[in-house]
């Protein structure tokens, strides 16, 4: 951009120069990608994992949106709300995720079936930050639970270890009808119960204290639908010849991977 002086006052012309910088270092920091962040408040009491916010801690719990496609800026945005909330105590992490969802459907009800098959809510943990050994769940509206540790990202030659099970209590609870073409849902919730002692890895703490930081990350995978009468059939993407899920995430990586953890969002526990 050239700019040239006209016959405004000397300090409309620097206060024009002020305006356009401004405006490129917001420009920059946007489409660079500011990390999301988020402070996760200590639980006063006792957390009863039902699916329901009756505890007085989730109504003071700071609300996360489901806002971004997962390559950023420049894509289509998600067409229906995700709202994420968490707390925390010594030994446990909790998630509380309200799902938004027109048509509610699923599939698997296999412990470690591969969930993002269905429309699915996923949880990326990294509680070291090192973005290399990381925790993934995955969960679908039946509440099947598929829970994985990878030993690095997939680019670098990742394995997923599916036979890591995490002893994590959940919850699903659904305001619509499931399955059912023939009308339309409002939402389903998932609350999660998450031990600290099986999301740590060499020699880390097993207790959450107040000030700790993790990197996190979540992802809503949403698949096209038709009702046939009888079932929910997914739809072809003419572009790709085949299904293609969206994905919807909390902090965006730049391409359609979410197994970039130096791309993820802060998590600091903090007290009331």
């Amino acid at each position: 951009m050239k700019l040239t002086k006209s016959r405004g006052s000397r300090g409309e012309y620097f206060a024009a120069q002020f305006l356009i910088g401004l405006a490129i270092v917001l420009f920059c920091g946007k489409a660079f990608g500011q990390q999301a962040s988020y402070e996760a408040k200590l639980a006063t009491g006792p957390v009863a994992v039902d699916g329901h916010m009756n505890e007085a801690d989730w109504q003071k719990a700071d609300v996360i949106d489901i806002e971004e496609e997962i390559r950023g800026e420049g894509f289509e945005a998600p067409q229906q709300k995700t709202q994420v909330r968490m707390l925390w105590s010594e030994q446990f992490l909790y998630v509380f995720v309200v799902i938004y969802e027109e048509h509610i459907m699923a599939t698997l009800t296999k412990r470690d079936a591969i969930i993002y098959r269905d429309n699915d809510f996923e949880l990326f943990v990294d509680t070291d930050r090192d973005g290399k050994r990381y925790f993934e769940i995955e969960v679908n509206a039946y509440n099947t639970i598929m829970d994985l540790y990878m030993d690095r990202p997939y680019k670098e030659g990742g394995n997923a270890l599916l036979t890591y099970d995490i002893p994590m209590e959940s919850a699903v609870q659904i305001d619509g009808t499931i399955n059912n073409g023939s009308d339309t849902d409002n939402y389903w919730a998932v609350e999660m119960k998450i031990p600290k002692s099986h999301l740590t890895d060499h020699g880390e703490s097993h207790l959450i204290k107040a000030g700790d930081t993790w990197r996190m990350n979540f992802s809503r995978v949403e698949w096209d639908f038709r009702w046939t009468g009888e079932q929910y059939e997914k739809l072809i993407d003419p572009k790709k010849g085949k299904p293609q899920e969206k994905n919807w995430v909390w902090a965006p990586t730049g391409k359609i991977d979410i197994h970039v953890p130096d791309k993820w969002a802060t998590v600091k526990f903090v007290e009331q």
